[in-house]
């Protein structure tokens, strides 16, 4: 799980420079269709899901432990 989250939180981070740099770019309609579209909400889910999967991991870390004696 945790590999999971780390590959996520590095591939969001660097999608979120690299939408930062197109943007100061692109400033058509285009660009703002996408945005509303698509950008702002993986702005709210990406985030969420994140704090999910840290959630779910240590829940399972918990359940090694107490499975493990």
């Amino acid at each position: 799980m945790r590999e999971s989250f780390d590959r996520l939180k590095g591939e969001w981070s660097f999608l979120q420079n690299t939408w930062k740099n197109t943007r100061q770019y692109w400033h058509d309609s285009v660009a703002e269709r996408f945005e509303q579209k698509f950008w702002s909400q993986w702005e709210r889910e990406v985030p969420q899901t994140l704090a999910r999967m840290q959630e779910l991991d240590e829940v399972l870390r918990q359940i090694k432990a107490e499975t493990s004696d």
